[in-house]
């Protein structure tokens, strides 16, 4: 026969056991992973770039600049699109972002603006296979170098001819 005497604490301890396990199974502590800490949305180099990138936009009615938008945002996978290719299409834009949009007021992208700095260097193939991702959907990306010194005048001339109307629009 079992004694008393051992009953109490080994009953103690099982139910102990199961506490545990019951905490661990239905009360998670939140996943943390590694500490994050918050950083500016804008490197120095755009910050600079987007002042000038407001200023040349403000000849152009109706257009605004969207920093750091996810090509998520504007781009979709077809519906008629095959499941199986659906989903590798939507893993190929997850990730990507674009450095500026000029969105119109209806909420389209007009042009997409990408200021390469030397971190592009050696990427200028990748860089282009990803540009064919929006312009797979009619948006044209524009990619300025960081080190040219572009006066305000001098970007606005190369924007227009992506945020300018169509002449059949104008008449």
């Amino acid at each position: 026969m079992f004694p008393i005497e051992l009953l109490v604490p080994v009953v103690a301890i099982g139910g102990a056991l199961l506490l545990i396990l019951l905490f661990k199974r239905f009360i998670k502590p939140p996943a943390m992973g590694a500490p994050l800490q918050a950083k500016p949305i804008l490197t120095p180099n755009e910050l600079a770039f987007i002042e000038k990138l407001s200023e040349a936009v403000s000849a152009f009615e109706d257009i605004h600049i969207f920093p750091q938008v996810s090509f998520q945002a504007f781009l979709q996978v077809a519906p008629s699109t095959p499941k199986t290719i659906r989903q590798a299409t939507r893993n190929r834009i997850s990730q990507k972002h674009c450095d500026f949009a000029l969105v119109d007021s209806s909420s389209n992208v007009r042009l997409l603006v990408e200021l390469d700095d030397t971190s592009h260097r050696g990427r200028e193939r990748a860089d282009a296979a990803r540009d064919t991702l929006p312009a797979a959907a009619g948006i044209a990306t524009l990619r300025i170098h960081s080190h040219r010194v572009l006066t305000v005048p001098a970007l606005e001339a190369i924007i227009r001819p992506y945020l300018s109307p169509p002449a059949a629009e104008i008449a």
